[in-house]
Parts: structure tokens; sequence; C-alpha cells
């Protein structure tokens, strides 16, 4: 399993062995599920407010079972992109990982994330410290 930052998306996937697709498809399918985000992937939530002639219960459906969790994952991703190596040092620490493996494990949601003191006060330390430096590197032609 795999959360991928593409620029301003988060792309969830899975690698498995050849000969398992049908098995994968189906743990990702559960993964994706329990983060809320099945409307997300499958589009059932347009569908079934096509289906009903219902625009503005599809806005509220979304509003409440897909927002919270794209507001909490661009906020991680926010900070993430600023600080990568600050935030996998704060993962490194033994709630940071607990927090991770909950989340990996379908315990635990993006907004369920950062409920959570450890998650919070790790977050503020990382709104109050400068952007990385970006590191240029010399290329040697010749």
């Amino acid at each position: 399993m795999g959360l991928l930052s593409k620029g301003d998306r988060v792309t969830v996937g899975v690698i498995a062995a050849r000969g398992e697709g049908e098995r994968t498809r189906e743990y990702l399918r559960r993964f994706v599920d329990r983060l809320g985000l099945s409307g997300v992937r499958s589009g059932a939530l347009a569908g079934a407010a096509v289906v009903d002639g219902d625009l503005d219960g599809y806005r509220r459906s979304v509003e409440r079972n897909l927002v919270p969790s794209m507001r909490a994952g661009y906020r991680l991703l926010e900070v993430f992109s600023r600080r990568p190596d600050v935030f996998h040092a704060l993962l490194a620490t033994p709630p940071g990982w607990r927090m991770f493996v909950r989340f990996c494990q379908g315990r635990a949601s993006f907004e369920e994330t950062l409920t959570r003191a450890p998650v919070r006060a790790g977050l503020a330390l990382l709104d109050r410290l400068p952007p990385a430096r970006q590191v240029r590197r010399r290329v040697a032609v010749g």
C-alpha cells in the first residue's frame, strides 16, 4: 500500500506479485473504503445523485463524507511538502510510528489522525519552522 504525493494530489496504490490481480484490487477497494474515499474512486456518490435526481444531495454528501478527509490530507501534504525531513523524523518517533500504523491499518482516517495530540503538536512544530532549503547540485561538465 502506498500514498504518493503528485503535486497537489495524493494517489493511493498497492503493489503485488503477478497473478494476484483480483486479490490486490479487493485489498485496495477495502483500504479506500476504510479511508472514506470510495465515492471519489468509483464515482458512486455522483452516480447515485444522478439516478436520484438530487444534485444538492450529492453536494451535501461530498461535504459530509469526503471534504473532511480531503482537507486533512491537504494539511498533511502541505507540511510534508515544506519540511519532508522533519515530517519523516516525526514519523520515526514512537507516537508518530503508532499513528502511522493505525492509519495504514485503516484504524484512523486523515481527519482522525489530525485530532491526536501528538500529531497536533508535531504539526505545530512544523508550522513554526522555515521551509527546507533547496540544495543545488553542481553538475560537472567535461
